[in-house]
């Protein structure tokens, strides 16, 4: 009798055990799901939020020698060398600094002292300032190289963020996500106002860039993201 007792005394803890386990698993399992879904939702974001703020910058190298015959103070860019069509371009000599260009019909024109050695990148995108320039006879260039990557545009993100029209984005409904582009020199685009009286977790990332502004420098910002 003693021993049956004693068996029916492991049953039932047995079963205490095993409702303690349900019932804890219960509390946490929604915990768990949550916080993969928000962890999902915020590297989804970062993916998306470059995505929709890139662009193609299209970055070509001309030369011009003065050995050769050169009769004008201008050189002339045909788009269809290049492989262009309906952007605008910023133009740098060989120290970066900014040279006076424009668009004449299908061609750029690039001011040019003809005594120098021509050495010229030009930039293209649609997100540059619009130019237009008058311009007769000039030079033709080589074309030493084209090269074709995708950045973040300044102008497109600080733009997409003042908007704050971020319908477009694959967000859950319920789900509160802030976002917030820092440039080079600090300046911050998008509020990350301190949140108070929030009764979940807030999952948090910082990505960084490589984005052009508005003069065709490269540099590097950041992305941040939090999703609560």
């Amino acid at each position: 009798m003693e021993k049956r007792g004693s068996h029916v005394g492991i049953f039932l803890s047995f079963i205490v055990f095993i409702t303690f386990l349900v019932f804890l698993y219960s509390i946490i399992a929604p915990r768990l799901e949550t916080q993969k879904e928000k962890e999902f939702i915020l590297e989804n974001l970062k993916k998306e939020v470059v995505d929709k703020t890139s662009s193609e910058l299209i970055k070509a190298t001309v030369t011009h020698d003065e050995d050769t015959l050169n009769l004008y103070n201008c050189l002339k860019v045909d788009n269809n060398a290049v492989g262009i069509e309906g952007l605008k371009a910023i133009v740098k000599d060989a120290g970066d600094s900014i040279v006076d260009s424009g668009f004449s019909s299908d061609s750029l024109i690039i001011d040019w002292t003809n005594n120098e050695k021509a050495f010229f990148k030009i930039y293209y995108s649609g997100l540059f300032t619009d130019s237009a320039k008058s311009a007769g006879s000039c030079d033709i260039p080589e074309i030493s190289s084209i090269q074709t990557n995708k950045y973040v545009f300044e102008s497109k993100i600080e733009e997409y963020i003042t908007i704050g029209d971020f319908a477009d984005l694959n967000v859950p409904y319920g789900i509160n996500f802030d976002i917030q582009f820092i440039d080079a020199g600090n300046g911050k685009t998008g509020k990350f106002d301190e949140l108070k009286e929030v009764s979940t977790a807030i999952y948090a990332d910082k990505l960084a860039v490589q984005y052009v502004d508005s003069q065709a420098n490269i540099k590097t910002g950041f992305i941040n993201i939090r999703v609560w």
